[in-house]
């Protein structure tokens, strides 16, 4: 079990773990595939655009499937990647060239040398090896480890995300738009919950609005269509309790079209200081396909970790994949 300081570590290690450049062209034109980029080099598949569906047939974490072969034996920690079997990978080849976004950097081009196991969290999981290696090594013993941006192959447009910052002009008009929302959510969630005592919350209206709110991180995203951005929101109220404080996460999507704002997926989460209840999330990017828009994200609670990818239609936000990423 994680310690809470090292929960508190390990969001902000996902908080500092995605930025902004400019759309590529990976060169690949085999099926698609997007996955996350560890520190330590390991390219983490998330999911496969294969006959106009995004799929997944990689093995998750402790999955037997995976650890043990068709014999009933444990495979080696290393496959070749024409070794790799073929129920992993939902009818396609794994390809070797892979595109990172990443802070700073033109683009980078990765090469798949072959597949590998790891840790993540108290779980056994599979990834790619490269060789690349990160300039922040995550501490030992703190989960996740550091994820150094999206990767993508045989994707021709994509965008990583940037940190906003909280005090820029764009942060406040964000802001400001999400004050009354949050306190509607906020109130319809308490009314709802069936724990209130022991999330610490308070019962009456009044003791909640004029708390201040703070907005723990803010991403932005360029999307494939002209004047369009796509924001994520994560929005902390703390009420302070003398053993443990009660906090209101409020996890919100907004779009941008033009100086038009528009809520397309929203969450308030009930928890307390240890975040237990917590889902915090980090969009790494967008990719492009088929003239649609997919926001890729890692997201952290309490001793886990998952991928999402989601759909931008219509206005709205839909999860299309979600993926198992490890856990305790």
């Amino acid at each position: 079990m994680l310690k809470k300081g090292f929960s508190i570590f390990a969001i902000w290690i996902l908080i500092i773990s995605c930025w902004v450049v400019a759309p590529v062209s990976s060169g690949e034109k085999s099926v698609p595939w997007v996955g996350i980029l560890r520190e330590d080099g390991i390219i983490i598949p998330i999911g496969i655009f294969h006959s106009a569906k995004w799929r997944t047939s990689w093995p998750e974490p402790d999955n037997d499937g995976g650890l043990i072969n068709d014999s009933g034996g444990r495979r080696p920690k290393t496959l070749p990647l024409d070794k790799v079997p073929d129920k992993w990978l939902s009818g396609t080849k794994i390809p070797r060239n892979w595109i990172l976004f990443g802070p700073g950097l033109d683009q980078r081009k990765l090469i798949a040398e072959e597949a590998t196991e790891f840790e993540s969290h108290c779980s056994s999981a599979w990834g790619l090896k490269t060789s690349f290696v990160g300039k922040t090594r995550t501490p030992e013993g703190v989960e996740p480890k550091i994820k150094e941006g999206l990767v993508t192959s045989g994707i021709a447009k994509g965008w990583a995300s940037e940190i906003v910052d909280p005090n820029s002009s764009d942060s406040k008009r964000l802001l400001k738009l999400l004050r009354e929302k949050f306190d509607l959510a906020e109130q319809e969630a308490i009314s709802k919950a069936t724990k209130p005592l022991y999330t610490g919350h308070p019962i009456l209206k009044n003791e909640r609005v004029y708390k201040p709110f703070n907005a723990k991180k803010i991403f932005r995203m360029k999307t494939g269509r002209a004047k369009q951005v796509m924001y994520f929101i994560s929005i902390v109220r703390q009420y302070e309790n003398p053993d443990c404080p009660a906090e209101s996460l409020y996890n919100v999507w907004v779009l941008r079209n033009d100086q038009k704002y528009k809520i397309v997926a929203a969450d308030m989460i009930l928890t307390n200081c240890d975040g237990m209840e917590g889902n915090w999330i980090c969009p790494v990017g967008i990719v492009s396909i088929e003239g649609r828009e997919y926001v890729i994200s890692n997201e952290l609670g309490y001793e886990w970790e998952n991928y999402t990818i989601r759909m931008l239609d219509k206005d709205a936000l839909k999860t299309v994949l979600f993926v198992r990423g490890g856990g305790c």
